[in-house]
């Protein structure tokens, strides 16, 4: 809970949205789509699939070191 003086979080927030995060996942999210969108049934599934444990695996590692 924010007590009187912390009621803001600054500049960049709408209420406890951060709108830094809000556009670097917008603008992120569609550059990946745009960039996949060409690669769509060129890739093996077998790749495919070994990067999508990757991916899960840095997202762990990232969760775990950052927390």
């Amino acid at each position: 809970m924010l007590s009187g003086s912390d009621s803001t979080l600054g500049a960049w927030y709408a209420g406890y949205v951060d709108l830094r995060a809000l556009l670097a996942l917008a603008v992120g999210s569609w550059l990946g789509i745009r960039l996949a969108s060409l690669w769509i049934g060129r890739i093996p599934d077998h790749i495919h699939a070994g990067m999508y444990l990757v991916l899960l695996t840095v997202v762990l590692v990232v969760m775990v070191v950052m927390h």
